[in-house]
């Protein structure tokens, strides 16, 4: 898929959206506008991860947007459901930037799965001098 195609499944996604919420924002009480909303954010869901799926980073790309889809059905039929479900990931947003700034603070190592290009040949190195000695 061409850049072109990927910045027009953007702007479809974005106008869908856009109609969808200041139609919603108007009054307006056909289904057609909230159909505009759910595949809006589908397709922005979809178009959000495609750079990742087309490198070949599928595999966590494909666990999100099954998360993100399987998320926009459970609204999609029980939208009474969204104010608990934002307030849940909200609180684990909130949860997870904590961690991050505690982690920093209190200066806990990295995990390996976390860790900078070249760190592990750096430790390793100092490995080998404290070998040697």
């Amino acid at each position: 898929m061409g850049k072109i195609q990927l910045r027009l499944l953007g702007i479809i996604a974005v106008s869908l959206i856009v109609i969808g919420l200041a139609a919603l924002w108007f009054g307006a009480t056909q289904p057609l506008f909230a159909i505009m909303l759910r595949v809006g954010f589908g397709l922005f869901a979809i178009w959000l991860a495609l750079p990742q799926l087309l490198r070949g980073e599928w595999r966590a790309s494909l666990l999100v947007i099954i998360g993100l889809l399987g998320l926009l059905v459970l609204l999609a039929s029980r939208p009474r459901l969204f104010p608990i479900i934002g307030g849940i990931l909200l609180l684990a947003g909130l949860v997870q930037l904590t961690l991050r700034y505690l982690s920093r603070m209190l200066g806990v190592p990295q995990s390996l799965g976390q860790q900078r290009p070249g760190s592990a040949n750096r430790a390793t190195s100092r490995d080998k001098k404290n070998r040697s000695d």
